[in-house]
């Protein structure tokens, strides 16, 4: 069996993750206050799921102003409907005849929002009686306004001068910190584009998809680029799966692509690296079973591969799903913690027989949730552990003397 020296290399992700905003208890009381018709309640725990420290963005009784990249998101249930809205682009200075006209295209792509103008501005909208209150329906909505915000309105401002109406509240990444990111990002595309070529050189095309498709995930992860990359990234992934393409067009053009971006200056690819405030994130929010679920088809197909002897496909298989799992979802943090570990293990070294067997046993562990604790567990665990070094350093104080 052929393997390389080494496979995959990890890069430690250099930015705050998202995934302890959520708040999956909240869910449940939101259901449960839903289910009571208490349905002010339920929107605000709501509101909390989303993120724990929503009541800073409380304006009055439930009236809430919440910040997302470049828009706000007004929220108002404090009488007898429900209203949301957002602004969304200054069009005073547009180029208004081609900028009207995605505009309403957009609007047909949306399921239950609507953009509306007034005043050289556009705005999301949504309204309705509290009565028609559903939990889902009211995430759907936030979800769609955030999605189609961030999706858009970099784009509408580049091609049809358009302005935003509200300017984000960046936090800048130290300069230091990027150029880690840049190298980083770098690094990822050389070595995995030497995986890709040799895969093609030898006629495995379906395993080098995979590594494309992971090569966009683990920039994700390590580098999380925002804005115009960001999007272009993103667009790329969805495309990759189109059937309408022969795998070996899609190979090249995505190939192509990451060339394409790995030289991009780096004054460019430094101004989409900030941090700035997020409210629904362009993830699915899982738990840790559903992401045990989601991991599962993908290790089936890849320990059939095991046992067969073909440990190279496993190996990839087993990493794509991995790096998959964290690109298109939230989860909580210590499921994280442990997709992460599962990664470290098939990566920096050589891969083997045994190197694919121990990850194979760790993705295992992943998905029968074996020694994933919760949150609380680690507190005390945590706790326990710092009492235990408190009581040792009195002990070996007390002898010192």
């Amino acid at each position: 069996m052929w393997f390389r020296d080494t496979w995959y290399n990890y890069f430690k992700a250099e930015h705050s993750s998202v995934n302890m905003q959520f708040n999956p208890d909240c869910w449940t009381k939101s259901l449960k206050l839903y289910w009571d018709k208490k349905y002010k309640e339920s929107f605000l725990e709501l509101l909390k799921y989303t993120n724990k420290k929503i009541k800073n963005f409380q304006t009055s009784e439930n009236v809430f102003r919440i910040p997302h990249w470049s828009i706000f998101v007004d929220i108002d249930f404090s009488g007898s409907e429900i209203k949301i809205s957002s602004d969304f682009l200054d069009v005073s200075s547009a180029n208004k005849v081609p900028l009207f006209r995605r505009i309403v295209e957009l609007n047909f792509s949306l399921n239950l929002t609507q953009i509306k103008y007034s005043e050289d501005k556009f705005k999301f909208e949504f309204s309705c009686d509290l009565e028609l209150y559903d939990p889902y329906k009211m995430f759907d909505i936030l979800s769609e306004i955030c999605y189609f915000s961030d999706k858009f309105d970099e784009e509408f401002c580049e091609q049809f001068w358009a302005k935003n109406i509200s300017e984000a509240s960046v936090k800048e990444i130290p300069d230091n910190k990027k150029e880690i990111i840049y190298k980083n990002f770098k690094d990822i595309i050389s070595s995995n584009m030497k995986i890709i070529e040799d895969l093609e050189s030898r006629r495995r095309n379906n395993y080098a998809w995979d590594v494309i498709s992971t090569t966009y995930k683990m920039i994700d992860y390590s580098c999380a680029p925002k804005g115009s990359l960001a999007l272009r990234i993103s667009e790329k992934v969805a495309e990759l799966y189109n059937r309408d393409q022969s795998l070996e067009t899609i190979i090249f053009r995505w190939k192509e692509f990451l060339k394409d971006i790995s030289e991009m200056p780096k004054e460019d690819f430094f101004k989409n690296l900030y941090e700035t405030e997020q409210f629904i994130p362009n993830k699915k929010v899982a738990t840790k079973e559903q992401i045990a679920e989601y991991l599962r088809p993908g290790y089936s197909d890849a320990y059939q591969d095991l046992q067969s002897g073909d440990f190279e496909s496993a190996y990839l298989i087993f990493m794509h799903i991995l790096y998959n799992s964290m690109y298109y979802h939230i989860m909580p943090v210590w499921m994280e913690k442990a997709i992460v570990k599962a990664i470290k293990t098939g990566s920096n070294s050589p891969v083997n027989q045994m190197q694919v067997w121990v990850l194979s046993w760790r993705i295992a562990e992943i998905i029968n949730l074996q020694n994933i604790p919760s949150n609380s567990t680690n507190f005390f665990s945590g706790l326990l552990v710092f009492i235990w070094w408190i009581i040792a350093w009195i002990i070996m104080s007390m002898f010192g003397n």
